[in-house]
Parts: structure tokens; C-alpha cells; sequence
């Protein structure tokens, strides 16, 4: 071979060469990477055609995964936000908020609806000589239930009444009606000699008992100071609301002197008037009979008067 003729091949594969590497170059800068095979303007059109479908479902794919990630993300938040405020307020069940009452709570509730069986209201107090004591807290004192002692000492939540005093109790939201046996009891501060079996051996200061259902018209329970019998003041009070758990209104436990409205021949009565009738001497204005409380053992509310 000449070096004319080598020359010339070898300034044409310089030229193809110089070809392929400009259409490489111009397929690069549109996006695609054609075969060096494919010369033609029509070829490279042809499969710019054949790949462009799958640019865009690519495309469209990448945006509905972006899409979904951001909602994934939205959701995520949304879940923690929802988590921190479940921590921050605990749900309260119902039995939180409405705990089952026993039985015995629903009767206390029943019995807080109910009038009280204690006098309610000190009407009228004349203190006689050497009485008096304990008038500055007479309501505290003689309304509401007993505080007795026992049988050997006298108890000190009491209104002296002095030698022929007379205090008048009103049952204000109750009534006390004939019922069977005992119907109210009166409660003083007497004490027996020790050691205490033998009830005819104390320290009584007796008084007399009226009644009345109205408060203007009053009869008298029969009395006798001698036997004692139909007297207030001459049993021991037993009952102690802040001490133990025996029943005010239990004549047979309670102590005090009971009284039946069957011996005067009432059916109901609200008012109790009590005299002093035989009150021994004291110092510091104790002398006298002296009440510690009246409580019905029969009691019932007034029509229209339930708390």
C-alpha cells in the first residue's frame, strides 16, 4: 500500500470516528445513550419515540411514591400527636366516675333525708335558784342525742335547771306519736352508789314531765317524787353519740326515762315541758334538775316539714 492511499484510510476512520463520538455526545445531552451502531437521524429519532412512554410512567411513578411517603408521613404525625394526648388525659372509666355505693352508704343517704328523733328547738328556759349552768350553750347541750356517763358518775353535757327551773323542747320537722310501749325518752344525769346494782341507791334530782301538740294546751304524766315512779332523773344514761354505739331511741338500753303517750292518753305530741321538782343544792349554778337531751322513741316526720 502507498503512504498516500494509508493516509487516506486513515483520515476516514478518523472521520467515523469523529461521527460516532458526535452523535454519542448529542444523544448524551438529550437524555439518551444510543448504540454507536445507529448512524441515522430517523434511527435515533425511532428510539427516542420507543423510550419516552417509559420516562413519563417513571416519572409518575416517582410521584405517586413522593405522594404516598408524604401522606405515610401526615398519618405518622397525626398517630403521635393522637398518642401524646391519650398520655397527657387518661380516659376515666364509669366506675371511676360513678363508683358502686355499698348498701350500707345508699341507708345513710336515705337516713340523711329523714328527721333526726332530738328535740329540735329550746322554746322556753326559766332557770330556777342555783341554776343556769350551761345556759350560754343551751342548744348545743340539750338538742340532739345523750352523752351519759354510765352508772356511777353524773355526765357533764347538761343545763342545770335550779330548784323549780322549767325548760320547754319543740319537735320542729318531727313528731312523736303513740306507739307501742315507751314513745319518748327524757334524759338527765343521775348516778347510782357503787357499785351501781342497786337502783334505789344514787344521787337523782327529779322533775316532772308535760306534753303538748300544740304548745298552748299541756297535760301532766302522774307523778310520784317518793317511788320515783313517773319522774324524770332517776335513771342512769347508758347512750353516748361520741363514746359507744347504743341506740338513743332504745328504752331498754339507752338509760333516761322513758314515757308513754298511752298513760296520758295522746296520740301524737311536739312539745315537751319539763319542771324541776326535786333539785338538791350545787355550787357554780348546778342545783336542780339537769337535762342532757329528749329523744323520741316513736318519731315520724311532719307532713311538709322533710328536710
Amino acid at each position: 500500500m502507498s503512504v498516500e492511499t494509508a493516509a487516506t484510510d486513515k483520515d476516514v476512520r478518523r472521520t467515523n470516528r469523529e461521527t460516532i463520538s458526535g452523535q454519542f455526545l448529542s444523544s448524551q445531552n438529550r437524555g439518551l445513550v444510543l448504540n454507536p451502531k445507529h448512524k441515522s437521524d430517523g434511527e435515533h429519532a425511532l428510539n427516542a419515540k420507543s423510550i419516552a412512554p417509559w420516562i413519563v410512567f417513571a416519572a409518575a411513578l416517582h410521584a405517586l411514591f413522593s405522594t404516598a411517603e408524604l401522606v405515610r408521613g401526615h398519618d405518622r404525625v397525626q398517630l403521635e400527636d393522637a398518642a401524646s394526648r391519650s398520655t397527657t388525659r387518661p380516659i376515666k372509666s364509669n366506675c371511676d366516675e360513678n363508683p358502686k355505693q355499698s348498701t350500707d352508704e345508699k341507708v345513710d343517704e336515705e337516713d340523711d333525708d329523714q328527721p333526726t328523733p332530738f328535740a329540735d328547738r329550746v322554746v322556753m328556759f326559766r332557770p330556777g335558784p342555783g341554776g343556769g349552768k350551761g345556759k350560754d350553750d343551751i342548744d348545743k347541750l340539750v338538742l340532739g342525742p345523750p352523752q351519759g356517763a354510765g352508772k356511777l358518775q353524773a355526765g357533764q353535757h347538761v343545763v342545770s335547771l335550779g330548784r323549780g327551773g322549767v325548760i320547754v323542747l319543740e319537735f320542729v320537722d318531727n313528731e312523736i306519736f303513740d306507739g307501742e310501749g315507751a314513745d319518748f325518752i327524757v334524759f338527765e344525769n343521775p348516778f347510782l352508789r357503787a357499785p351501781g346494782d342497786n337502783p334505789n341507791e344514787g344521787f337523782f334530782e327529779l322533775a316532772k314531765v308535760e306534753v303538748s301538740s300544740d304548745g298552748e294546751n299541756w297535760i301532766e304524766f302522774p307523778y310520784d317524787t317518793a317511788t320515783r315512779k313517773g319522774c324524770a332523773g332517776h335513771r342512769p344514761v347508758l347512750a353516748n353519740a361520741k363514746e359507744n354505739k347504743i341506740s338513743p331511741t332504745d328504752p331498754e338500753k339507752a338509760g333516761g326515762d322513758p314515757f308513754d303517750l298511752k298513760d296520758v292518753g295522746l296520740k301524737m305530741i311536739r312539745f315537751v315541758r319539763i319542771s324541776d321538782v326535786l333539785g338538791y343544792g350545787g355550787a357554780d349554778d348546778t342545783s336542780g334538775f339537769d337535762l342532757d337531751a329528749g329523744a323520741g322513741v316513736h318519731s315520724r316526720a311532719r307532713a311538709g316539714k322533710m328536710r
